[in-house]
């Protein structure tokens, strides 16, 4: 269907939405069409995005938005608490793709 992992990994919260939303027309398509192989690859990926946006509303960490560096979604980096390690005066999440040390508190 052209959604790789890494693209619902790496998108916004409003692109996966918007995505979604659009996955959700084409299975209504796919049904109306008798279309069932379609429809179960399309629900599969509807999956996969429900799956990342669930994942990230239960982020207990609240790693949001992008990092600074590289770009991609924090949603999986580590929170690191100011001083922390002894020597990191701000919090800073830790991109999970580059390593870059995002300060957010």
């Amino acid at each position: 269907m052209g959604y790789s992992e890494f693209w619902i990994k790496s998108a916004s919260d409003d692109e996966l939405e918007t995505e979604k939303e659009k996955v959700r027309q084409m299975c209504w398509t796919a049904r109306d069409n008798d279309d069932m192989e379609t429809l179960a690859a399309l629900e599969e990926v509807m999956d996969q995005i429900e799956d990342e946006l669930n994942e990230r509303s239960s982020n207990p960490s609240g790693n949001q938005g992008e990092c600074e560096s590289c770009g991609q979604s924090l949603a999986r980096g580590d929170y690191h608490a100011p001083w922390e390690d002894g020597s990191n005066e701000y919090g800073y999440v830790e991109c999970p793709y580059c390593g870059y040390k995002n300060i957010k508190y």
